[in-house]
């Protein structure tokens, strides 16, 4: 079977499956190669003396890079952890919480956050916001109700100018003296 292999700045290549297991640093590197084929998700190992991402060979995998797996890789902490846990693979291991604070930048306002995440890991946790944001929307409606409460509670000059003014007629008895659209 063969497998891709990534590293730093070295364009995408191949290796048969046996090629990885025999050039793995380490027996835990070697359980690594097998959990690739078990998970058939990219795992994180030293291969040949460096620092290698492999993963089961697919049409198109020349696409990624190292850097673009790595976030999302299989790693030794992970092997550590499956086993500690009694689980098969990583994807079994419960989640543990963790307290993140997030740096949010809007223009010159800088406003620190804090978010309690439910994880595999701290690398993870990178990821499980990215999910979130792109699939949760109640997660992004507390989320933005947070942003503009610390944008509030922010000490910073805050300038606000009319952008459009456009006329709408003579305001009505019962009309609001204001009113956001």
């Amino acid at each position: 079977m063969k497998m891709s292999v990534y590293r730093q700045r070295t364009p995408m290549f191949e290796v048969e499956h046996g090629a990885c297991l025999s050039g793995a640093t380490t027996e835990e590197d070697v359980e690594l190669v097998e959990m690739a084929l078990a998970t058939e998700k990219p795992v994180l190992i030293g291969l040949d003396g460096q620092t290698t991402i492999i993963k089961i060979s697919k049409p198109g995998d020349y696409v990624f890079t190292f850097e673009a797996l790595y976030d999302t890789s299989i790693t030794l902490t992970d092997l550590r952890r499956t086993k500690a846990s009694g689980v098969k693979t990583p994807d079994e291991i419960p989640l543990d919480n963790f307290q993140v604070k997030l740096a949010v930048t809007i223009g010159h306002a800088e406003l620190d956050l804090q978010v309690m995440l439910a994880a595999s890991n701290a690398g993870d946790v990178r990821k499980r916001l990215r999910d979130l944001m792109d699939s949760d929307a109640e997660f992004r409606e507390r989320l933005f109700d947070k942003i503009a409460e610390a944008l509030r509670q922010q000490d910073s000059d805050m300038r606000i100018a009319p952008r459009d003014v456009q006329s709408l007629g003579r305001r009505g008895e019962n009309d609001p003296l204001w009113e956001f659209s």
